[in-house]
């Protein structure tokens, strides 16, 4: 318990507050990596790590136009 007032508290700790996207924002969707480790994604060539992920033929991507997030559709890493 802090006793101290919460409106109080929000106008300290609003500064240190990051902006995230919300959720609907990011697409999602899911290929398959050829041989070589690579996927297409939107005319782009990315290479994946088999090593790490040669038990599993597909991947999820999500992008929510900055960043895309490549995992495993089974485990999720």
């Amino acid at each position: 318990m802090t006793i101290k007032v919460p409106r109080e508290m929000f106008m300290e700790e609003q500064k240190y507050l990051i902006h995230v996207k919300p959720y609907f924002d990011v697409s999602s969707t899911v290929v398959s990596f050829d041989s070589n480790g690579v996927v297409n994604y939107k005319g782009n060539r990315y290479q994946v790590d088999v090593g790490l992920m040669d038990a599993h033929k597909r991947i999820r991507i999500e992008d929510d136009g900055e960043t895309l997030l490549f995992s495993d559709t089974e485990t999720n890493e």
